[in-house]
């Protein structure tokens, strides 16, 4: 479904910023902050809303204000919307969360047969503090692609050829009682450094993420920005942050590169999917 024709587009667009909007009124109900990321936070610096090929949004919050926001959301939930994580939907397979629109369909190749809501969403990704001694920033680092292999249940080609048959080797052999102990273990060991005096953060949820870190103090200043005709939270020095994981953001990428990354095989505005 790679030829989305704009019309369908324009609608997963308002669709995306619709549920960004209950997000945005919860945090602002409750005194949390977050910020548009990734594609998100190059488009509206670049382009004042949706970079023109992207299909997704992003956001990331700093983890207290993330698991604030999971217990608020769980405590009272937003009718009409589903919030998406591994702790209540096992097959769910990311270390983040999700909100879906409910009554709604995006479903990725690769997802027809997995068994967790597929509305229309937005990522919500939690940054972690980071050590401040660089040896053990990388042993938080590996801890984290750990994480990931654990919460996943398969191993990914994209981690890399030794996390690949590695990971390969730990899911076949290993005991799934001991597999929930580790997935644990590795929870705390990248959130151990969270509360103390870092000085940096990461997004510890895919493998070159997990190594890319971020000045802390960028996390503590927030401006509201227009993103197409609605207002978000952005982090207040977005270019400082999209120079370190994009470098020269501005320049536009071939037009070869210029394509959806989730490749959807099912878009629905009126009905939800389930595998059957």
């Amino acid at each position: 479904m790679d030829n989305i024709d704009t019309y369908m587009q324009r609608r997963i667009w308002d669709t995306e910023m619709e549920v960004l909007d209950v997000i945005d009124k919860v945090c602002r109900e409750n005194g949390l902050k977050y910020s548009l990321a990734y594609g998100s936070m190059i488009g509206v610096v670049r382009h004042g809303g949706f970079i023109p090929w992207d299909d997704d949004m992003d956001i990331w919050m700093l983890r207290e204000d993330y698991e604030k926001f999971i217990g608020i959301w769980e405590n009272n939930p937003v009718d009409g919307y589903f919030l998406l994580r591994q702790e209540t939907s096992p097959e769910y397979p990311q270390n983040f969360a999700k909100i879906r629109k409910c009554n709604t369909a995006f479903v990725s190749a690769g997802e027809e047969n997995t068994n967790y809501h597929h509305g229309i969403f937005v990522d919500i990704f939690p940054m972690d503090d980071v050590a401040n001694n660089n040896f053990k920033a990388k042993i938080q680092g590996y801890c984290a692609l750990f994480y990931m292999l654990y919460c996943r249940g398969y191993a990914s080609t994209r981690d890399g050829k030794f996390m690949y048959w590695g990971g390969r080797l730990l899911l076949d052999v290993m005991p799934d009682a001991l597999k929930k102990k580790l997935k644990k273990f590795f929870f705390r060991r990248i959130t151990k450094y969270n509360g103390g005096d870092s000085k940096r953060v990461a997004c510890f949820v895919t493998a070159p993420d997990s190594f890319i870190y971020y000045d802390k103090e960028l996390f503590y200043e927030y401006d509201d920005v227009k993103f197409d005709t609605h207002v978000y939270m952005c982090n207040k020095d977005a270019d400082s942050l999209l120079r370190s994981y994009y470098g020269d953001y501005m320049k536009l990428p071939p037009v070869e590169e210029r394509v959806l990354k989730h490749h959807p095989v099912i878009v629905d505005f009126e009905k939800e999917y389930w595998m059957k």
